[in-house]
């Protein structure tokens, strides 16, 4: 099997809906897309500012791990779930289309050494 990432930005539909949007997406779609055959971690992100920058470029970036050999057929069966009641969207209006990428490993993870 294949490692690989699979990467969303996302942000609220509004400042307001902002605490509304996070617990649904970390209560109940990263779970459900956890629960995807081939899906094996996830992980959120607050997206910060770079230092020259005032604000980041989007809110929040969530990154899935996956082991796979087809992602075509792992992201069909998300799609085929998608507004569902295995795995309902959440309600209100998308800001912005969420921006998408994918990462297949081509080296072993590589850590720091320990430090004293």
């Amino acid at each position: 099997m294949t490692k690989q990432l699979f990467m969303i930005i996302t942000e609220a539909p509004s400042a307001e809906e902002e605490a509304a949007f996070e617990t649904w997406y970390v209560d109940r779609h990263m779970p459900d897309v956890l629960a995807v055959p081939g899906f094996t971690a996830a992980q959120r992100f607050r997206l910060a500012p770079g230092p020259d920058e005032d604000n980041a470029p989007a809110r929040f970036l969530t990154i899935y791990e996956m082991e796979t050999d087809d992602r075509a057929a792992v992201m069909a069966e998300v799609r085929r779930r998608a507004g569902t009641p295995k795995m309902p969207l959440y309600p209100g209006e998308r800001k912005s289309p969420a921006a998408t990428m994918f990462a297949e490993a081509v080296t072993a993870r590589m850590a720091a050494p320990e430090r004293e």
